[in-house]
């Protein structure tokens, strides 16, 4: 039970563990000390230099001397209640490095730590729930820098000595120290200014890094009653909690908030209160801080309820590998906002940025076996140049989501993640979608089937109006069904669109930018446009899709492109030329897809070069 205890403390710190281990022993060997009067005194300065010689002592002892542990200088002033530490660093060393792993006893992670500076303020000896507890009022870790180089070594899965990283780094330190006295460890404000952290998975051909630079984590309420469990007879399942935990993004243009972080290892469960990205500035503000060339989506998202179960803690704890069978998410609600007046991303910069392809970047393992969504609602809104605004909704969104992973071998026995969601368009009928994520291909391909009921599409009126002056006066959409093959170069398929008593009305901006109806365009567009499919003579017009991919591309707007491709094509019985618009189906894809005046995003000589290369050594390849 107690090497069980040490196996799943992994969990209790997710953020900052070693920082809070190492200044945690400094501070503690001075508080077991009962006999210093002064702050001034010479017995206090001699246990000072004896609690150096002690932490240096037990990081050695828990890592079986991989690590040396270093710093400038050390101040704990007990009666004032606060600790500085400075220029922290614990580096492996390098010979015994060497050592360990030719008695094949080195851990699968080797990691680096440093940190300019370690505050501690309000420190003391307190009661919480009847129970005593080390408290700190405040911890300010100023600049770290946390390494982590992994790689798998073969004899650690068969030794029951391999212990999870920061059981590596803490595990003895706090069994190395008579922390009887304590039951509780309890930070109220815990903020790391300008993180950076650094992940190194060195079990493939080439090593995957993740680095995640100029972090501030800032995290509120922490607690954990892990060691609360030792010795103890009817104790409640080991607990970390944190209230809040805040990250600021690299750019500082968002906060990543979580609230309510539950981390319970004998339950193998995680629970999060909420996630949220929220902007930091207004959508006015926003548009002012984009740089020229890098125009972007602003986004703010927020899901509640969020529940990881089952979690693997075996293979987190011999080999670093993140799998959870089950991921459930409550409710989860999503803002994509974009002007049409921002400048254009400067091409090419979207290659390898489908969804499925960054989660292949990733260093960390990450198995997710299935992630269900109960329900969520998403809306993009659109800025034209005229200033107005388009909307378009995705309500009721329920979504399950099957084998996320980056895992080598997880790919080999399953290559594909496959979502299925259903979902009301502008909160009316219902869509039901199905992808398949090539998970192997390097030209991240996939394929999507949709079907979209009976609905009144004259409820897509508020995306229509804003973008192309187009006004839907009737629409009766029986059924559309598509299916799309594509990849990060070229998109084919087919729509199949059922419609009945299409009515438009063309419009105009007047000079006070309302939209005014254009009369005889509109009686003429009614005329040449075809009000029904399948005609009253039973001809069905099909809506073949064929289009190259701009570079600049999201993965979403490319699809939406290639949707509208189709429906022009359904709608016209005309297959469209690529960026060539005829009707205003198409036109309305344009619009929609990009700024509608001497901007349209055109695929560059270099892609077509590449996409035909590629198709003539497929052929060869089939010959």
């Amino acid at each position: 039970m107690k090497s069980e205890l040490k196996r799943k403390r992994w969990l209790l710190w997710l953020v900052g563990i070693p920082i809070v281990g190492i200044t945690g022993i400094f501070v503690g060997w001075h508080y077991l000390k009962k006999d210093i009067q002064s702050p001034n005194s010479k017995l206090e300065k001699l246990i000072e230099k004896q609690a150096e010689k002690q932490v240096e002592k037990v990081v050695k002892k828990a890592s079986d001397s991989l690590y040396d542990l270093r710093y400038a200088g050390m101040d704990v002033n007990l009666d004032q209640g606060y600790a500085v530490i400075t220029n922290l660093q614990m580096t492996p060393n390098e010979a015994i490095v060497k050592k360990l792993l030719a008695e094949q006893k080195l851990p699968n992670n080797i990691v680096q730590l440093k940190a300019d500076k370690i505050i501690l303020k309000n420190i003391g000896l307190k009661k919480v729930e009847g129970e005593m507890a080390m408290h700190v009022g405040n911890m300010t870790v100023t600049n770290p820098t946390v390494t982590i180089n992994n790689k798998l070594r073969p004899y650690n899965d068969t030794t029951t000595e391999n212990k999870p990283l920061f059981s590596q780094i803490t595990g003895k330190i706090f069994t190395s120290v008579d922390f009887d006295a304590l039951v509780d460890m309890r930070v109220d404000n815990m903020l790391m200014k300008n993180t950076t952290l650094v992940y190194i998975n060195s079990n493939g051909v080439k090593p995957r890094t993740t680095r995640l630079k100029n972090l501030d984590f800032i995290m509120t309420n922490i607690s954990t009653d892990a060691l609360a469990n030792k010795g103890r007879k009817n104790t409640q399942p080991a607990v970390a909690s944190i209230a809040h935990h805040r990250i600021v993004t690299a750019d500082k243009l968002y906060y990543v908030d979580f609230r309510n972080i539950r981390i319970i290892p004998d339950e193998k469960k995680v629970y999060i209160g909420s996630f949220e990205l929220i902007p930091t500035l207004s959508k006015t503000a926003f548009s002012k801080a984009v740089k020229a060339g890098q125009a972007n989506y602003r986004y703010h998202l927020k899901s509640t309820g969020i529940s990881m179960n089952n979690i693997d803690l075996e293979k987190l704890s011999r080999k670093q590998q993140f799998h959870i069978p089950e991921v459930e998410i409550d409710y989860s609600w999503a803002e994509y906002y974009t002007n049409y007046n921002w400048p254009l991303r400067t091409p090419p910069n979207r290659r390898d940025k489908y969804p499925h392809e960054l989660l292949q970047k990733l260093a960390f393992d990450v198995t997710i076996n299935k992630m269900r969504l109960k329900n969520g609602d998403n809306y993009f809104r659109i800025v034209t140049q005229r200033g107005q605004e388009a909307v378009f909704s995705m309500n009721n969104v329920k979504s399950v989501y099957t084998n996320i992973t980056n895992n080598a071998a997880a790919k080999k026995a399953n290559p594909y993640t496959i979502i299925e969601s259903n979902f009301k368009p502008m909160n009316t009928g219902n869509m039901h979608s199905v992808y398949k994520l090539n998970l192997a291909d390097k030209n991240g391909s996939y394929t999507l089937s949709s079907t979209l009921s009976p609905m009144d599409g004259t409820v897509f009126n508020p995306l229509m109006e804003p973008l192309a002056l187009v006004q839907l006066k009737s629409l009766n959409i029986q059924k559309m069904q598509m299916y799309l093959q594509a990849d990060e170069y070229k998109a084919k398929g087919n729509i199949d669109f059922y419609y009945k008593d299409y009515k438009i009305k063309m419009l105009k901006q007047s000079d006070d930018s309302t939209l005014k109806n254009r009369s005889f365009v509109s009686f003429v567009s009614n005329l040449v446009l075809p009000n029904d499919n399948p005609k009253k003579n039973g001809k069905f017009r099909k809506g073949a899709i064929n289009i190259v991919r701009d570079p600049r591309e999201s993965f979403f707007g490319f699809q939406w492109r290639a949707m509208l491709d189709g429906v022009s094509s359904s709608m016209t019985g005309i297959n469209e030329e690529k960026d060539k618009p005829k009707n205003i189906v198409t036109k309305m894809a344009k619009l929609f897809y990009g700024p509608e005046k001497g901007q349209e995003h055109k695929s560059t000589g270099g892609d077509k070069k590449r996409l035909k290369e590629k198709e003539d050594n497929g052929k060869e390849k089939k010959n």
